[in-house]
């Protein structure tokens, strides 16, 4: 960058980051731990929290980023989401699911809704069920309570509501005890499986895509995963749809 004669920073803590200001640096690298990032529940109950959220992230990201006037691409993952997930550990997945939406509440705020185009989704779905008849309020973390079909296994267990396709909380043998709620409650608790396996698989089911804002049309019906890219290229007029190569871009638009 030096040799470019472009200013830059590299954060690599929280302070560092808190510090930061728009129009301050031309380039921002952020890597704000060793390993993955702690999970929400477990950065928050630390004594000395030194991780930012992702909604503090993604509020530093937006805040850096609206200073170019040709606008910006964000990418946020809720990568947290899928770590729980593989490990069969439904309240750290959840939780994590909660952080992510949070992002998108803060981002929706703050950026003009009228220039930005918002796509959320996911690129995958995961071996994650809900069953069992559960009643309307039912702890979603707790066992099954329902007045359908009985609130016991064939084998005359309790289980509970969420549960795996396969997963490190897969049964090697049939459960011959009653599960209960401050079991499942665990922030440590995985969800009991079909399968056992050392890491929970993804799944094959669709998944969503969300949109908001300019172009937003674009994103209806089934689509295959590959067409999200493309349509917001087009809708950005980048990429293949770059103005110096696609000029029509901006007026087939409706611009």
């Amino acid at each position: 960058m030096k040799l470019m004669n472009k200013t830059h920073k590299f954060v690599w803590n929280l302070d560092d980051f808190k510090n930061l200001k728009p129009n301050e640096y031309q380039h921002v690298l952020g890597i704000l731990a060793w390993d993955h990032m702690k999970y929400e529940v477990d950065r928050v109950a630390q004594e000395n929290i030194d991780e930012p959220s992702i909604v503090e992230m993604t509020e530093k990201a937006i805040e850096l980023l609206s200073t170019n006037p040709n606008g910006y691409f964000l990418l946020v993952e809720g990568g947290k989401i899928d770590i729980a997930h593989h490990d069969s550990n439904a309240k750290r997945a959840l939780e994590e699911f909660v952080a992510f939406d949070n992002a998108i509440g803060l981002a929706s705020n703050i950026v003009d809704q009228e220039e930005t185009l918002m796509v959320v989704t996911a690129d995958h779905s995961h071996e994650f069920n809900i069953g069992g008849y559960s009643i309307r309020g039912n702890p979603i973390l707790g066992l099954v309570r329902t007045v359908e079909y009985g609130e016991l296994s064939s084998a005359g267990y309790t289980f509970t509501s969420l549960s795996y396709g396969n997963g490190p909380g897969g049964l090697k043998e049939i459960r011959k005890r009653n599960l209960t709620e401050t079991e499942t409650n665990n922030i440590d608790y995985h969800q009991e499986s079909g399968v056992f396996m050392n890491y929970e698989t993804h799944g094959g089911e669709d998944v969503a895509i969300f949109a908001k804002g300019p172009m937003s049309h674009l994103f209806e019906g089934t689509v295959e995963q590959s067409f999200i890219a493309h349509a917001m290229a087009y809708a950005s007029c980048i990429g293949p749809f770059d103005r110096n190569f696609y000029w029509s871009c901006e007026t087939e638009r409706g611009f």
